[in-house]
């Protein structure tokens, strides 16, 4: 914690952020959250997704009162060569990640499913038209093109030349020798090209929820993403309810040649909330949609690849490995394992 006397400011560093910071500010009595993003360094994934960020909380928190922070200031910081924004601060409020992990009582998960859904909805039924190779262009840029940027990484690099992975005791083909099935499945699946509001990065730790207000708020937003609708957003979601992001980010996984093994114990609250998630997609898409929905899925775990090189360089094979597990089961399912 950094404190500055003439100001009477508290400054506290929170945890995540890779090309950016984020903070507590306690000025004057009065909390707020604090985002910088160096205006000289990395702009591409630094100061200029922070920029996009601003912009779509901006937005959003117009077109939907109540579901963003509000955005207080914004501006430059240039002794530091620094830009900032500062949003307000939610009082009483937890992460929907650390709700789950803390296995409240199921009746209290039903709540905050309800309000979730609730809140997304208000998000996804704004729709507009989109173009059916918008799904390419993100299988490019946010697939395809992180793999490339990633492999600067030695080990990376070196872990990449395998051809298959065993993963927690399953082989896998390799992700990165099989890039043109990720076209395929894209081609083969996707058919009503529209696209809604999003939130962009929906893990479960960047959802706020107020238990007492029965209030949901979406934070750290993401605009990057080519094509925003349901299925990115959902696709995101099962980082989290399904693979355990926020628990798996800060264990080892056990290394040897293409053999990667990291498993933890249940948690219930985390796994009641995704048998809800789960039953809701069931409900809600057609088989199609599903497969498009496990297609982002898996590209979580190689978008995000270039953003562990800053932050996470040892998590970037174990991430790398949950995608091709999750790309091996698609093949098999899209009839295409036997093509490769």
């Amino acid at each position: 914690m950094a404190s500055n006397p003439v100001s009477n400011e508290t400054k506290t560093k929170l945890k995540g952020g890779s090309y950016s910071a984020t903070y507590l500010v306690e000025r004057k009595g009065r909390k707020l959250i604090r985002k910088e993003a160096s205006l000289e360094h990395d702009r591409e994934y630094g100061y200029t997704r922070w920029h996009s960020q601003l912009k779509k909380l901006q937005r959003q928190g117009k077109l939907f009162p109540g579901l963003f922070p509000e955005v207080l200031d914004f501006g430059v910081d240039k002794k530091n060569k620094l830009a900032y924004f500062e949003l307000e601060f939610i009082d009483n409020a937890v992460t929907g990640a650390d709700f789950l992990i803390a296995n409240p009582p199921r009746k209290e998960i039903d709540v905050f499913f309800e309000e979730f859904v609730k809140a997304l909805d208000r998000l996804h039924k704004v729709t507009r038209p989109s173009s059916k190779n918008g799904l390419k262009l993100y299988v490019y840029e946010d697939m395809e093109r992180p793999l490339e940027v990633a492999s600067k990484e030695p080990n990376f690099k070196k872990f990449l030349e395998f051809k298959e992975v065993v993963f927690n005791g399953e082989t896998f083909p390799s992700v990165a020798h099989n890039v043109s099935a990720l076209y395929e499945i894209a081609d083969k699946y996707h058919h009503d090209a529209w696209e809604c509001y999003t939130h962009g990065d929906l893990t479960l730790e960047n959802v706020l929820w107020v238990p007492s207000q029965k209030r949901i708020v979406f934070f750290d937003l993401y605009e990057e993403n080519i094509s925003d609708n349901v299925y990115q957003d959902y696709g995101k979601l099962l980082q989290s309810s399904k693979h355990y992001y926020e628990v798996y980010k800060h264990l080892d996984a056990k290394i040897d040649g293409n053999k990667v093994d990291l498993k933890v114990k249940p948690y219930p609250g985390i796994d009641y909330f995704n048998e809800k998630f789960h039953d809701f997609m069931q409900k809600s898409l057609s088989r199609d949609e599903l497969m498009i929905v496990r297609l982002y899925e898996l590209s979580n775990f190689l978008r995000t690849q270039p953003f562990h090189m800053v932050s996470q360089k040892d998590k970037m094979i174990y991430f790398y490995c949950v995608g091709c597990s999750l790309f091996g089961k698609l093949l098999k399912d899209a009839g295409m394992d036997g093509k490769r």
